[in-house]
């Protein structure tokens, strides 16, 4: 978005939420609601990363911590002193419980990190790089892997891709939103492990060329349960389940 628009955001907010640094700290899904700090802690992990990640764009970085009804107390605090004691400030957004004055600190976070000029946004890569030259940018700078592992299918479709001319699209990875990794088992911060890409295709009204990763589903915000199947509406009118 930004390399095709011009864009240079002003400052980047991580949001992160309880629930998914207990899931990275090796809890069931079904036990997220449960008050557990030191779960919360081991998860701290994937939340380093993403900052590391985020500090190599030369702008503020922040973290806004995305608060549900079943978080606990003690388990934001421990979210607030991790990133103060590695020099990045947070701001709790209850938006879901309070509405817009749940994202007040946030906001003014935000409005106090930004600096007064916004200099050019560094890119990973060039569009000129060799598509494996842009995928190892993004397995290592982003994910944290060693490198880019090509499938020979793989191999045989980008060789089709770039003598169409498609080589010099920038990249969008296909992969499991649940792990850094390529590997939805991976949780935490996995270290010593490749991005395998077993095929590529092309999005060209959008300008990409996609590289497809492991088994995902890849048809957006549907969960397994739809939200409809807890909705009721009772013979005099009354909503549940919502």
């Amino acid at each position: 978005k930004c390399r095709q628009s011009g864009l240079a955001p002003a400052a980047i907010v991580i949001v992160a939420t309880v629930r998914a640094l207990k899931m990275h700290g090796g809890v069931a899904l079904t036990e997220l609601t449960k008050d557990d700090v030191a779960a919360v802690e081991r998860g701290l992990e994937n939340l380093a990363a993403h900052l590391d990640s985020a500090r190599q764009f030369g702008r503020p970085v922040l973290v806004a911590i995305n608060r549900f009804h079943t978080d606990h107390d003690d388990e934001m605090a421990a979210v607030h002193r991790f990133c103060a004691s590695v020099g990045v400030p947070s701001a709790t957004a209850d938006v879901f419980g309070k509405g817009g004055d749940g994202a007040i600190d946030l906001a003014n976070a935000v409005v106090g990190a930004v600096a007064s000029e916004t200099p050019a946004l560094p890119q990973l890569y060039s569009d000129t790089d060799p598509v494996e030259t842009k995928l190892n940018a993004i397995a290592t700078r982003i994910y944290g892997a060693r490198g880019v592992v090509l499938t020979a299918e793989a191999k045989e479709r980008l060789t089709d891709f770039e003598r169409a001319g498609f080589g010099r699209l920038p990249i969008c990875m296909a992969k499991t939103q649940n792990s850094l990794s390529d590997d939805p088992a991976k949780l935490g911060r996995p270290r010593d492990f490749d991005i395998t890409v077993r095929d590529f295709e092309i999005a060209n009204g959008a300008g990409f060329l996609v590289a497809l990763t492991g088994k995902m589903l890849r048809m957006p915000a549907l969960p397994k349960v739809p939200a409809a199947e807890r909705i009721e509406v009772d013979d005099a009118g009354n909503i549940s389940g919502i």
